[in-house]
């Protein structure tokens, strides 16, 4: 039985989803800032950092990738779906939400196929290593449940 979250809990992921995005965009301004300066948006403070409106853009599409998180890995609004169509499903959605707010906020030029394939690439990146960040944590969690239901049996036969 899944336990019921509360706002802080969605919070927390919120925050999660954000601190990771600044983290990367950290880097890349750091390592391509000053050469990127004026080709993109993200780095238009050179290696000096993000400019607030980007990383209050990144803050709401931190949000967005939340709920749409909620719809698809909660019973609330979709019960009967398979949860690798839930999962490639809301890839999907995640991918569009970044290419709108691309767009919307002209992050970088969207006429520019070496910008959209490096932004492919980066987003393929960040999703295998967060896949195997959370295979890792769901492994472990499976061991620690596995443990403590051996223990509570172990005790039972000691009684």
């Amino acid at each position: 039985m899944e336990e019921r979250k509360h706002l802080l809990d969605y919070l927390g992921q919120v925050m999660l989803c954000y601190g990771f995005t600044v983290l990367v965009i950290n880097c890349f301004t750091y390592l391509f800032g000053n050469d990127a300066q004026d080709y993109s948006a993200l780095f238009s403070l050179g290696d000096q950092g993000i400019p607030f409106s980007i990383s209050m853009q990144f803050l709401l599409l931190s949000v967005l990738i939340t709920l749409l998180r909620v719809l698809f890995f909660t019973d609330y609004f979709i019960k009967e779906m398979r949860i690798w169509k839930r999962a490639s499903i809301m890839l999907g959605c995640i991918l569009a939400l970044i290419s709108a707010f691309i767009l919307i906020f002209h992050w970088f030029p969207a006429d520019d196929m070496i910008a959209w394939i490096l932004f492919l690439c980066c987003f393929a990146i960040s999703f295998i290593g967060s896949a195997l960040i959370m295979q890792y944590k769901e492994n472990a969690e499976n061991k620690r449940m596995a443990d403590a239901l051996k223990k509570l049996k172990q005790k039972e036969h000691s009684l």
